[in-house]
């Protein structure tokens, strides 16, 4: 037993002094900043009379979520680049009139897809520039852009 005891006294001697090789592995992933609308609600003017002494206002809002701590600047087509929060557009029928959009939330920083941001957009058409205008429907389209 004896032979036995002191080979495998050296094969664990051996096995113990067996040099190891280690190398380090770096894991990495980039998380691209991204902004998406998830809704919207159109505006629409209620019937505006000629005979009004007032504004007329309406009211929408768009919906979107952008990726958590991404800065975000939400913009309209008159400068797609810089956010605002105002619009001058007109409306075309028979003849044009002119309105104004505000909205708010237009910069500021995304906190993921779970928590979608809301901005609110306030419609006005002075009475000025209705009250000489002839009957009938009046449209415009207004393209908004978010981005990181």
């Amino acid at each position: 037993m004896r032979p036995l005891a002191l080979a495998l006294a050296a094969f664990i001697l051996l096995a113990g002094s067996a040099l190891a090789a280690t190398q380090d592995l770096t894991v990495s992933a980039k998380v691209i900043g991204t902004c998406q609308f998830t809704g919207k609600s159109d505006i629409s003017f209620p019937d505006i009379y000629a005979n009004s002494n007032e504004d007329a206002t309406a009211e929408g809002s768009l919906t979107f979520w952008c990726t958590k701590n991404a800065t975000y600047t939400l913009s309209d087509e008159t400068n797609p680049t810089e956010g605002d929060g105002s619009f001058s557009g007109t409306l075309s029928g028979d003849e044009s009139i002119p309105y104004e959009l505000t909205y708010n939330n237009y910069e500021g920083a995304g906190q993921g897809r779970g928590t979608p941001i809301t901005s609110t957009i306030s419609a006005t058409i002075t009475n000025a520039n209705f009250i000489n205008r002839p009957a009938g429907d009046y449209t415009d389209t207004v393209t908004f852009t978010v981005n990181p």
